[in-house]
Formats: structure tokens, sequence, C-alpha cells
């Protein structure tokens, strides 16, 4: 078993591309990306590795792995995505702005200033503190094909960029969108190669220590 802490490994992609030259098989967990005395971030290759909870399948196109969503809500709304959006080589650009138009909505009756990112002019942004002011978010959830979700609270949703300013953490794309390790926050990922299946599962990266 390998164990990485918060810092060593940043990116989902740098996860997968080094386990996938590896093994067939492996699994991270990520619990904190933002503690830095959290110890229990881990990456396990081989038959070793943690597969559990529900699945979704994956398909290999151009050396990326890519999984197929069906769809996103936020609470109990579900957002309204046109067909066909999810597949491959389409362009993703238009939920980022439907996610941005849902939550600036949510901001807006909240009476959350929104602010401009100096650098980030793309960027969603608010004046405020997310441990702070957003108890009460609803929870983001994104659906996949074969039934695994990952839901979103405000700590796996939102990034505190300045002491005063948060900003939502997705960003715009036209040609592929990366759900990073700041969204696996909390969760185990594993890999199945040979039946091509990602399993996710919500959970205490410290209870997989032992």
């Amino acid at each position: 078993m390998v164990r990485s802490s918060p810092f060593k490994i940043r990116y989902v992609t740098d996860v997968v591309s080094l386990a996938t030259q590896i093994s067939k098989k492996f699994s991270y967990c990520m619990g904190s990306l933002t503690d830095k005395d959290y110890d229990y971030n881990q990456l396990i290759l081989g038959e070793e590795a943690y597969l559990a909870g529900d699945t979704t399948p994956f398909q290999v196109y151009n050396g990326v792995n890519h999984v197929t969503m069906e769809g996103i809500s936020i609470g109990q709304k579900s957002l309204d995505i046109a067909p066909g959006t999810f597949k491959m080589k389409n362009n993703v650009n238009d939920v980022y702005e439907l996610l941005c138009k849902e939550v600036r909505n949510l901001f807006q009756r909240l009476k959350f200033q929104e602010v401009r990112l100096q650098g980030s002019p793309w960027a969603l942004c608010y004046f405020g503190s997310v441990s702070r002011d957003l108890k009460g978010f609803p929870v983001v959830t994104f659906y996949f094909a074969g039934g695994a979700v990952i839901g979103l609270d405000t700590l796996n949703f939102f990034v505190q960029a300045k002491d005063d300013v948060f900003c939502m953490s997705v960003h715009p794309s036209h040609d592929l969108s990366v759900i990073g390790l700041l969204a696996q926050q909390s969760y185990n990922v594993g890999y199945d190669k040979d039946k091509g299946l990602i399993y996710i599962e919500s959970i205490d990266c410290q209870l997989l220590s032992s």
C-alpha cells in the first residue's frame, strides 16, 4: 500500500496516470486536501485495492478514462440538461453555465455579494467564508451511469480563494470535464481495468488505514 500526504498528490490525473501504468487494480481515498495534519489520504495498488460501493463503467479515449454522467441536482432540484450533453467530444461548457446560473440565483436570494477575482474573470465568486457562511447550502450531486453518485458539500463544491472570498470550484471547459480531487474528498475511488469499472464510495479514509 502506498500513502501520500495531502499535498504530494494534488490532481486526479496524476493519481490515475501513475496507478494505471503500474497496476490493473488500484484505489485512492482522499479525506482532506486542506488539513496539513490529515494523515489518511492513501493510494493502494494491486489486489489489495479497496473496490467497494456503487460502480460506473469507464472507457479509455485518447489515453483518458471517461465516465458517463447522467445528471446533476442541487438539493432536491434536478438541472434541466439537454440529452447528449455528457457524451464524449461534446461541448460541456453549457453545463458550467447552467451550474453558474443556478448557484447565482441561490446566492442572490441569500443576499451574497458577487465579486470578480483578479486573474480568474470566469470564476463565480462571493464575499464570505465557506466554513462560516455556507452552513445549510444544498448538496450538489453528480449522477453517473450504473448508479454511482458523488455528492458535493460546501467543502467540495467551493474553494476559499482569499480570506474573505470564496469561489465555485467548477471551471469552464469546451472539450473535457475533469472531476478533480477537491470534489472527491471523503470518497474512496477504485479502478478495475479488467472489468472496466470504477467503484465510488463515500467513506472516512481513516477507516481504511488499519
